[in-house]
């Protein structure tokens, strides 16, 4: 193994490089994927991001953090959860008891004081926070609840089958 750049990689290209994993296990408990040239990772217990050269793009200041998926991820502050992209703004802030970034669909499930709604992935509000309970928002249609009564709707809040059935 030699320490030199090799003879394909110019100077100015080397600060592009990708970083070693093994560097990174120096310095961090925990490293996940690169995942849209972003590497998810935590010291003690805290939880931040890197791009792919190992710079700290996002400071580890979350409580815990996904990975990202089509520019967006999951983090939890707090105890709440939101949505950022890979800048670090946020594109939905961490007050919500549950999140659940589909980026498939684009769409966000979120929870607050038991109650569910959808997002875009701007943040923008697709469906109201109107629902007691919402399934998985993995699929085309989505199971949702008022009271005791059960539904589907779209992910852009169409109403397929009203919530009334047991």
């Amino acid at each position: 193994f030699s320490a030199e750049t090799p003879k394909s990689v110019s100077p100015a290209d080397e600060g592009s490089r990708m970083t070693s994993r093994s560097l990174l296990e120096e310095r961090y408990d925990w490293i996940g994927p690169v995942c849209e040239s972003m590497i998810c990772v935590s010291k003690g217990d805290r939880w931040g991001y890197l791009d792919y050269t190992g710079k700290e793009v996002i400071a580890l200041h979350y409580d815990w953090a996904d990975d990202f998926a089509e520019g967006r991820a999951c983090v939890l502050l707090e105890g709440y959860y939101g949505l950022i992209d890979k800048k670090g703004n946020e594109i939905l802030p961490p007050v919500y008891e549950e999140l659940e970034w589909n980026c498939l669909f684009g769409t966000v499930k979120a929870s607050v004081d038991g109650s569910f709604g959808l997002f875009d992935r701007n943040g923008n509000s697709v469906v109201p926070m109107i629902y007691n309970t919402m399934g998985s928002i993995d699929n085309e249609l989505i199971v949702v609840g008022v009271e005791d009564r059960f539904g589907y709707i779209r992910h852009d809040g169409t109403v397929i089958i009203p919530p009334v059935y047991d």
